[in-house]
């Protein structure tokens, strides 16, 4: 089975997580290939952490330079980057770019097909939120209706959904062409769940586990202290088994370099790795 890991990023900070990404992967998945999409330029720290890696990979591919960001945009632009760059896979996985993704039994391929089975349908994900009203201002009655989400940051495809949802992602596209994409936080989750209701393919059913199948950074955000705060929560989304692996990291001189980079040029990301670091250790000492 051929398979490819994506994601996206832009000219942001964000990029920075870019070399972590591709190298965790190429470490855990080298049979997968990975393909990944920007938005812009790639900085010269970027580049130089790239340059650390003593393994092969495919460079970033440039897209949609004329398109203007709104908050969220560029997470809803991943599931629209032109189908043709995954005409080769049999299975295309999205994900965030800064989940570090570890191998696990089973593994990614394996765990998705069998959410995939159960779905019975032509792509495997979990639903986001539903219950929830703590954004009125954008959804009054919770995430329900026409903002019900699909998780976009662990999402697997067939060549099949790139089919099904052809004419809803190009709708999508069009919006984004004119400026009126994005606008909040959770957008792009709730546009993946219209595109699966506009092309007559199934909700994910309530109950998936949220595996992650690694460590999300993106939780120790100054934002998430609700989740990384949280003994409960801290529980569900970071597995001890995949604490260790990224305190194996930690020691390996490739990623060291790499992280150093992104924390000397980044603010944010040297208070998130240091809040990952903290609670991720009082995770394990539980």
């Amino acid at each position: 089975m051929r398979v490819c890991i994506t994601t996206i990023t832009t000219s942001n900070y964000y990029q920075l997580y870019l070399p972590m990404f591709i190298y965790t992967l190429r470490k855990e998945y080298p049979e997968y290939a990975v393909k990944t999409f920007i938005k812009g330029k790639l900085s010269r720290a970027t580049k130089s952490a790239l340059k650390l890696m003593n393994l092969e990979y495919e460079k970033p591919i440039t897209v949609f330079e004329k398109i203007k960001e709104k908050e969220s945009t560029i997470n809803c632009l991943r599931f629209l980057v032109p189908e043709s760059h995954f005409k080769h896979f049999d299975y295309v996985i999205f994900v965030d770019i800064d989940l570090m993704l570890y191998r696990t039994d089973p593994d990614l391929l394996k765990w998705h097909q069998k959410r995939q089975r159960r779905m019975k349908t032509v792509y495997a994900g979990h639903h986001g939120p539903w219950r929830r009203k703590y954004r009125p201002e954008i959804a009054p009655r919770g995430w329900r209706g026409k903002f019900e989400r699909v998780s976009g940051g662990f999402l697997m495809v067939t060549p099949h959904w790139f089919a099904a949802t052809r004419r809803a992602r190009k709708m999508y596209l069009k919006e984004a062409e004119a400026g009126r994409l994005g606008g909040f936080r959770e957008f792009d989750e709730v546009m993946l769940g219209r595109i699966m209701k506009k092309s007559g393919l199934p909700m994910p059913p309530f109950g998936f586990s949220r595996d992650l199948r690694g460590i999300h950074l993106g939780d120790f955000k100054a934002s998430m202290s609700h989740r990384y705060g949280s003994k409960k929560k801290m529980k569900k989304y970071a597995s001890k088994k995949n604490i260790r692996k990224f305190f194996e990291y930690e020691k390996d001189p490739v990623w060291k370099g790499i992280v150093k980079i992104a924390e000397k040029n980044s603010k944010e990301i040297k208070c998130i790795m240091g809040k990952a670091r903290h609670y991720l250790q009082k995770r394990l000492e539980d």
